[in-house]
């Protein structure tokens, strides 16, 4: 996952907010945000490592954990290897100071200056044990 801090965003323009995806996939929609289309599990699983990523960010100052409201959004991208496949991403708006996330599993070049992390590590993360903060978002938006 790359993980970037961009600064203070607050206009979110052409992202769906995390819970309305949700209740897309709960109703077998979801958009061609990937395929095949999005289940839960693997959804809830995305948004698990993406926030541990950002959390663990090594180079500047990670996530805190926490949001401003509901304040975590999802989008997708081209993946651009040719497989028609658009991979997702998350945006997440930090409370404390209105600093703002980017996670993907597909590097944005034209944000390099903003790169805080990067971890092709994700697979061995232990999903059963998520830190507290990742816990309580992923509890809140998947019950």
């Amino acid at each position: 996952m790359y993980v970037y801090s961009v600064g203070i965003v607050d206009h979110f323009n052409g992202l769906t907010h995390l819970s309305d995806y949700i209740d897309a996939v709960k109703e077998g929609g979801g958009d061609a945000f990937a395929e095949p289309r999005d289940d839960l599990d693997s959804l809830k699983s995305f948004v698990a490592i993406a926030l541990w990523s950002a959390l663990d960010a090594e180079d500047g100052i990670p996530w805190e954990g926490d949001l401003r409201g509901d304040a975590i959004f999802i989008g997708g991208i081209p993946s651009g290897n040719h497989d028609l496949i658009c991979q997702r991403f998350l945006v997440i708006k930090q409370d404390n100071n209105g600093s703002t996330f980017l996670i993907s599993p597909i590097a944005f070049d034209h944000l390099n200056e903003h790169l805080i992390g990067s971890s092709s590590d994700v697979e061995n993360l232990d999903l059963d044990v998520l830190p507290s903060e990742v816990s309580e978002i992923i509890d809140t938006h998947f019950k």
